[in-house]
């Protein structure tokens, strides 16, 4: 029995011995980037990526400043970023240095109020690797504020510390679609229709921003339906409305719809002023600049809508006409009867 007691003690002190050199592995903590931020400041998130191409991933973390108190103000508490990247000298066994690289928009302007979302993506294709784009979404899961930003290691960075360089900002309050080499931003216009300019952008030189970090001016810009052309838009009670679907179908037969009769037979004689200096079948695209609603007079059956309106056709442009639609009602619809020029 004594034998068989000392056997089972030198077994677990032979198991303790091993223990103590071969200590079990656990899993390293995360670091947690949300408690190093000062009472002041909120955090929000922390996302993992690859923000700088390196092939290891960074820590991106949101958080919020100037915080509103209250829950429906904290909502609108404006939204930062930072990336922590793990420095580490190549070829050398030490502790990396854990860098703090913020993501600041031109003017130091926010990210955003609601929510923020990062995703790497190939959204410029002139620069190497893959772009920062930051979004902003709204609680209805519309994006009303983007910005690209990009990794400048020392070399590229020039005379300037190393950073997240910003090579586009938008924000707009009808919605904002970043794709490769193209950035549509629509702005809602105060009015009863629900129209919207809608801003196309094209990056130039790597970036949507000029030597001053000013947002260079878009290629194309037009009124549109903010949310897309009602089905029903031919009944639509507001004129505007009848007008600018014209010009959004004018190379199809539905364009015909929105006229008259009297106005469909100056179209067949060729005495109807649509603007545009080709014939419709030309006519690759209507571009509807401004669009203004001009109240009736009192008792008048009639009323109109002014507009400036451009045409594109194969690799031409036209320039930029101003034209009074006068609409009168048939069967109880708007319909387009006439034009005006305002030079007449």
């Amino acid at each position: 029995m004594r034998i068989l007691l000392r056997l089972l003690s030198i077994i677990c002190l032979t198991g303790l011995l091993l223990t103590a050199c071969n200590p079990v592995k656990r899993e390293d903590p995360r670091l947690d980037f949300t408690t190093i931020l000062p009472e002041e400041l909120r955090a929000k998130e922390v996302v993992r990526l690859d923000t700088d191409n390196d092939g290891h991933q960074e820590w991106v973390l949101f958080y919020q400043y100037d915080v509103i108190e209250g829950e429906t103000g904290r909502q609108f508490s404006p939204i930062a970023a930072v990336v922590y990247n793990a420095d580490a000298p190549k070829g050398i066994k030490r502790p990396p240095v854990i860098q703090p690289y913020p993501l600041k928009p031109p003017g130091e302007s926010y990210l955003g109020e609601h929510q923020c979302r990062v995703r790497m993506a190939d959204v410029i294709s002139q620069n190497d690797g893959l772009e920062v784009v930051v979004e902003s979404v709204d609680a209805s899961g519309l994006v009303t504020d983007a910005a690209i930003f990009t990794w400048r290691g020392d070399e590229e960075a020039g005379a300037g510390s190393p950073g997240y360089k910003c090579l586009g900002f938008f924000r707009s309050n009808g919605g904002v679609k970043v794709e490769k080499d193209r950035v549509t931003a629509q702005e809602r216009s105060e009015e009863r229709s629900q129209l919207a300019i809608r801003r196309i952008y094209q990056p130039h030189n790597g970036s949507y921003l000029d030597q001053n970090d000013q947002l260079r001016p878009p290629v194309e810009s037009s009124v549109e339906f903010a949310f897309g052309k009602p089905k029903d838009v031919l009944n639509s009670p507001y004129p505007e409305k009848i007008v600018l679907a014209f010009y959004k179908d004018i190379n199809t037969d539905t364009a015909l719809e929105y006229l008259s009769e009297a106005a469909r037979q100056r179209l067949e004689r060729g005495e109807l002023d649509l603007g545009s200096p080709w014939p419709r079948n030309r006519i690759d695209k209507a571009l509807v600049r401004t669009l203004r609603y001009l109240p009736p007079s009192p008792g008048s059956s009639e009323t109109q809508v002014s507009i400036r309106v451009s045409f594109k056709s194969g690799t031409e442009e036209s320039t930029v006409v101003e034209l009074v639609w006068v609409l009168v009602q048939e069967k109880g619809l708007w319909k387009m009867d006439r034009s005006i020029r305002s030079s007449q």
